[in-house]
């Protein structure tokens, strides 16, 4: 097949030149590449011929490697890539520019779309020096991207353009070219040689230029000028030339403007003379002449419109065209000269001010809208100048919406309100003068509306206020509520002594105003009271001699100091709030005792209807928390409770509530604890013969009223004083099957509005004895240890009331001791018997009194060490004498005793050195 083929091609090319073949789409002939071409590579692929080419070239046989190329572009069919290497073989190897020329613009190849044939083509052409054909081709190379430092092309482009005649185009290209490659000599020499052509032919049109300036042609000279500027190299004496020729004509034209501008202001054309000196001075911007003529000029023509603008405002004014007046004057303002001055007599002087400090403070934006209110603004000050205030307000307060924060606006509102304000104080000091008059007259009433008259109508014009108005009101109507409370007091008063109520009457008093209760008349019902009382609870004081002095201190005997006795079984004592004072209660007795010289300093015998120790009647008595010259007596019996003063000197009833509030209800367990610093008794209630519901009242001490209520799901009772607070100690009402479940509690800490605030719960385990109600409490501060004795509840269920156990409470309600037989705390056969006592030396350690009974029967007391319970050491009484009661404020221990066996009382201190009783 392959010789077949190279057979065809063979016969093709030999056939006879009559018959010439034809040229195929690459423009190349069949006959065109050699025979043995033909007969050695008939059958190799274009891939493999331009190799064959490459290694002909290599051995320098380019007709081979021609022949080959050909042959491999006529198998491709006219491949670019083949066509594009036989071309680049022909121009930059071979020399056949012909040849190549006649490739490259065969149908085949497509130089448009590939720059590579473009170059090649252009080459091509120049090389045959067929410069006309190349041009274009150079000029459509340079628009594709070539690389960068690719100056070649346009080396030729310039030299082209040069040879043409088109030096701008030159210069470009070859300037192109020098920015690709600087070191492209070719583009270097060429593009000076090009430059300095142009030069040359400049300078002779410069020449010619100066020349026609010379004769006066400015016009030729201006021609030849800008064909030269518009070459593509500046030129520098064409550009100063041309400046000259420009500044030659300006200064004709503003020659010519002057003159034309001196005329018409001789000819008085003001308007037409300033047109022309402006455009002289547009001609010649820093000419001094035309500078001064058209400022002069400037102010003439300003001077005369400002004083027509003025003239024409006057005339708005006086016929009353104010809006108008503004306009103009606004107008006259806005060009106003300097150094001009408006006429003080100007019709609208004051209208002109105005405009122009709206015009300063405001801008000219808002004049049209606030034209109309200036106006009313001009009358209203016009107004106040002829002193007029009343019609300038209502005038101000029609300009005030549209002209907010203008300062002659706020001047004038602050003139129109210092004249109310001085009308008002006027005015308001003439209700204050008849108020005056009126107190005088003592008609109180017609006195405060007259102040108060004058206090409104100071307020109202903003006037301040008025002397002492307020004070004088405050004192009439002081002494006006005094006189009403005077009216009702008394009313009542009257009612109270007329029911005989006297104590409620004191109380009522004491509560009054100190002005009302100085009232004579108040005074007289007060004695009155006093007098009743006395005569209802007497009291009759025995004076005392005081012993010596070197026996203070030494022990109390009633008999040998003549004090009366008591009974033995129901006296009681109490010790007072600061430790100063004792009292011994027994019946209608009441002795008071200082605990320091341990003298009995005052002896009372109260009236029968008071009593301190009657069994069943007494279930309080104690001294008043917060006040402790007050005593506190609760008689159920009674249904009272009684409040007594004791002093130094005087013992008497200051007061008497009815208990009926509390004892209200039937089959109830009571008890009562006192709560200073409210004032209050505190009752708690519980149902004898069930576990609950327990009811807590307080009643007030100031009043007998009942202040407060609370109710409980369960039962509470034996209300005690927590040692050191001002809260109580409560039981809760045992319960056994409840004691292990959560918030139960064996007792707790409770405040006066019944509020449990500390509960302590003491289960079985820990408590062996199970607690049935706290019989003493007391506490040591320095331990922080709650020591108490209780009841309690033996293993058959029964309660133990004669032989109380002991129990101690540390920190946490954690047990420290819990014991149903105490005595093991005692030597020998000693049982304890009554209420624990904490002694806290100044200067020891703190001690635990047990007072005891002996086999015999004989009263003493253990002292132990607080801390651990350790025996410090025992003290009995005398043969005979009875133990009635233990009192301590702390660092001293007193025992009250019955030394012989009948009602006559001992007074004894403890003495810790020599650890025996003082007598």
């Amino acid at each position: 097949m392959a010789k077949k083929r190279t057979a065809q091609r063979g016969s093709k090319a030999t056939k006879s030149p009559e018959t010439p073949a034809q040229p195929t789409v690459t423009g190349l002939q069949v006959g065109a590449v050699a025979e043995e071409i033909l007969s050695d590579h008939g059958n190799e692929s274009p891939a493999e011929l331009s190799a064959a080419a490459a290694r002909a070239e290599a051995e320098y046989d380019y007709e081979r490697a021609v022949n080959l190329l050909r042959l491999a572009v006529l198998e491709s069919a006219g491949a670019p890539d083949s066509v594009e290497t036989l071309a680049r073989f022909l121009v930059e190897t071979y020399g056949q520019y012909e040849e190549a020329v006649a490739l490259l613009r065969s149908r085949a190849a497509k130089t448009g779309s590939r720059p590579a044939l473009t170059r090649l083509l252009a080459d091509a052409l120049y090389l045959l020096e067929r410069h006309d054909e190349a041009y274009p081709h150079y000029q459509a190379l340079v628009r594709f991207r070539t690389p960068p430092e690719d100056s070649e092309p346009w080396t030729r482009l310039g030299l082209l353009s040069a040879e043409a005649g088109d030096e701008a185009a030159a210069l470009e290209a070859l300037g192109e070219a020098l920015r690709r490659n600087p070191a492209d000599r070719v583009a270097e020499q060429h593009r000076l040689r090009v430059a300095e052509s142009l030069a040359s032919r400049g300078g002779e049109r410069i020449a010619h230029a100066r020349e026609a300036f010379g004769k006066g042609d400015t016009a030729g000279a201006r021609t030849i000028l800008g064909e030269v500027l518009a070459g593509p190299v500046p030129n520098r004496e064409a550009t100063h030339l041309m400046r000259e020729i420009e500044a030659h004509e300006a200064q004709e034209r503003r020659d010519t403007l002057v003159t034309a501008a001196q005329r018409a202001e001789r000819e008085d054309a003001l308007e037409q003379a300033l047109e022309h000196w402006r455009a002289a001075g547009h001609e010649a911007p820093n000419d001094e002449e035309v500078r001064a003529a058209i400022e002069r000029l400037e102010q003439r023509l300003a001077a005369e419109i400002f004083h027509d603008s003025l003239e024409r405002g006057a005339q708005a004014v006086r016929d009353g065209r104010f809006e108008d007046a503004i306009h103009a004057f606004y107008r006259a303002h806005g060009i106003r000269p300097a150094g001009v001055e408006v006429r003080a007599d100007l019709e609208g002087r004051h209208l002109y001010d105005l405009t122009a400090d709206f015009l300063s403070e405001v801008g000219a934006r808002h004049l049209e809208r606030a034209a109309p209110v200036l106006a009313v603004l001009c009358r209203a000050e016009m107004a106040i100048a002829a002193d007029k205030p009343e019609e300038a307000a209502p005038l101000l307060r029609q300009a005030a919406p549209a002209l907010g924060g203008f300062r002659r606006l706020e001047s004038a509102q602050k003139v129109i309100a210092s004249h109310i304000r001085k009308q008002a104080l006027e005015k308001a000091q003439a209700a204050y003068d008849e108020g005056r008059a009126h107190e005088a007259a003592e008609e109180t009433e017609a006195a405060i509306q007259s102040y108060e008259r004058s206090l409104t109508i100071a307020a109202e014009g903003n006037a301040g206020g008025v002397r002492d108005a307020e004070t004088r009101i405050a004192t009439l109507r002081e002494r006006l509520q005094r006189r009403d409370e005077y009216v009702r007091l008394r009313a009542r008063l009257l009612a109270l002594a007329e029911g005989e109520r006297w104590f409620a009457l004191c109380r009522t008093l004491a509560e009054a105003a100190p002005a009302l209760a100085s009232d004579p008349e108040l005074v007289t019902l007060r004695e009155e009271a006093k007098r009743a009382i006395d005569a209802r609870y007497p009291v009759k004081l025995t004076s005392l001699s005081p012993p010596p002095p070197n026996e203070w201190g030494l022990g109390l005997d009633s008999r040998a100091n003549g004090l009366p006795d008591i009974d033995r079984a129901h006296a009681r004592v109490l010790h007072s709030p600061d430790g100063s004072h004792l009292l011994v209660l027994s019946g209608p007795l009441l002795v008071q005792v200082c605990t320091q010289k341990l003298t009995a300093c005052l002896v009372a015998e109260m009236s029968e209807d008071v009593s301190f120790g009657m069994k069943g009647e007494l279930v309080l008595l104690g001294y008043h928390p917060r006040e402790g010259s007050r005593l506190a007596l609760v008689s159920e019996a009674e249904r009272n409770l009684t409040l007594i003063q004791v002093t130094e000197d005087e013992v008497q009833v200051e007061d008497v509530f009815d208990l009926d509030a509390l004892l209200t209800g039937r089959n109830l367990l009571r008890y009562y604890g006192l709560h200073g610093p409210s004032e209050r008794l505190v009752q708690l209630a519980t149902p004898r013969k069930s576990n609950g519901p327990s009811k807590l009242k307080n009643l007030s001490l100031k009043d007998g009223r009942i202040v407060h209520e609370e109710s409980y799901g369960y039962g509470l009772w034996n209300l005690l004083p927590y040692p050191n607070t001002d809260l109580f100690a409560v039981n809760r009402v045992p319960e056994p099957a409840l004691c292990r479940m959560p918030g139960y509690f064996t007792f707790a800490m409770m405040d006066y509005r019944g509020r449990l605030v500390r509960r302590i719960n003491l289960p079985p385990e820990e408590l062996p004895e199970p607690m049935e109600r706290i019989r003493s409490i007391t506490r040591c501060e320095s331990l922080d240890r709650l020591f108490l004795t209780y009841d309690y509840y033996d293993a058959m269920g029964n309660i133990v009331r004669n032989h109380p156990a002991l129990l101690v409470l540390q920190s946490g309600d954690r047990i420290f001791y819990q014991s149903a037989a105490p005595e093991k705390l005692l030597s020998g056969k000693r049982l304890p018997k009554g209420p624990l006592r904490i002694l806290e030396p100044r200067d020891g350690e703190p001690l635990l009194i047990l007072p005891y009974s002996n086999a015999e029967g004989v009263p003493g007391i253990s002292v132990l060490d607080a801390a651990e319970l350790k025996p410090r050491f025992e003290l009995e009484f005398d043969e005979g004498e009875t133990l009635h009661s233990l009192h301590t404020n702390g660092a001293d221990l007193l025992a009250l005793t019955h030394p012989y066996g009948d009602g006559a009382w001992r007074l004894r201190k403890l003495d810790l050195n020599t650890r025996s009783w003082l007598c």
